[in-house]
Formats: structure tokens, C-alpha cells, sequence
């Protein structure tokens, strides 16, 4: 198995934008933001064992773990907001889309003519798109959210290894 190491100056580092320069010679790729972000993205995307060779490693490991619990904390929450968001605005909505599905028969029904066909097909595409807010608040919004939520929960169960330099 790959290893990632971080090298941290101080363990700021975890929860605060490294000051560093690419211009400087221990500049490294994570160092665009702050490295406990940068870790749920390697989480995220890939399985390495991750060192974080900091000094204090007790204490970086400690307080690693309890931001890493309060952000999956506070994404659950966002997550169930959400959700209860979509499913609360799926009713307007749904009751909207059943009425331009009915207002669009109706359309089609009334005539052979090509303006009635136009008017029914612009009645579906408007049920649609209103439709879409809750559509993708619980077919996407809410996926993602639940997906950082589990690295942030993995990242404070210890999955890191902390060591001095």
C-alpha cells in the first residue's frame, strides 16, 4: 500500500492555511488549503495509508479527531435539512408537474394543430423544470453531503497515523 505523508510545520497546519509559498523549497501539493481538508479529499478518492509527521503528534491527533467529529456532525445535520427540505418542496412541486401533465392532455387534446402540440410540449418542459429543485436536492444534494459526512467520520476515527519528524 502507498504511504502519504504530510510534513506540518506546527499543527495549525490541519485547520489553517499553511504559509507557504510555492516559492519555498518544503512547499508541497496539500499546502493550498488546510491539511485536514486536504485528507477527507484523500479519503475520498483514494485508499493510502496517511502519516502526518507533525510536532506534538498527541495533541495534533486529539484535536484532528475532534474537528474532523464536529464537521461530520454538522454535515449530518446539513444533510437532513436537506433532505427534509426536498421532500417538503416535492409537494408543490409534484402537485405543479401533475397539473401541467393535465393542462398539456388537455392542450393536445383540444386540436390536431401544431400550435395545441407546441403549448402541450411547453407544458411538460415547465412541469419538469419545476420539478428539478427536489429532484436534485435528493437525487444528488443530499448524496454528496453523506459522502463528505463518511470522510470526515473516517478521518476521526484515526485513520491517520501521527508521528513526530
Amino acid at each position: 500500500m502507498k504511504e502519504l505523508v504530510l510534513r506540518l510545520r506546527d499543527a495549525r497546519e490541519l485547520f489553517e492555511q499553511p504559509d507557504r509559498s510555492p516559492l519555498d523549497p518544503d512547499f508541497e501539493p496539500w499546502c493550498i488549503e488546510p491539511a485536514a481538508e486536504y485528507l477527507v479529499q484523500v479519503f475520498r478518492s483514494s485508499r493510502e495509508h496517511v502519516v502526518v509527521e507533525v510536532p506534538e503528534p498527541e495533541r495534533a491527533e486529539a484535536a484532528l479527531a475532534r474537528f474532523a467529529a464536529a464537521q461530520a456532525e454538522h454535515l449530518a445535520r446539513e444533510a437532513f435539512g436537506d433532505l427534509k427540505r426536498g421532500l417538503l418542496t416535492l409537494i408543490p412541486t409534484g402537485a405543479i408537474f401533475a397539473l401541467t401533465l393535465a393542462l398539456s392532455r388537455l392542450a393536445v387534446a383540444s386540436g390536431s394543430h401544431w400550435i395545441s402540440q407546441t403549448v402541450s410540449d411547453a407544458l411538460i418542459v415547465i412541469g419538469w423544470v419545476v420539478l428539478w429543485l427536489p429532484v436534485a436536492i435528493l437525487g444528488t444534494d443530499v448524496w454528496v453531503l453523506i459522502g463528505r459526512r463518511r470522510s470526515y467520520t473516517q478521518l476521526a476515527s484515526g485513520r491517520v497515523e501521527f508521528r513526530s519528524p
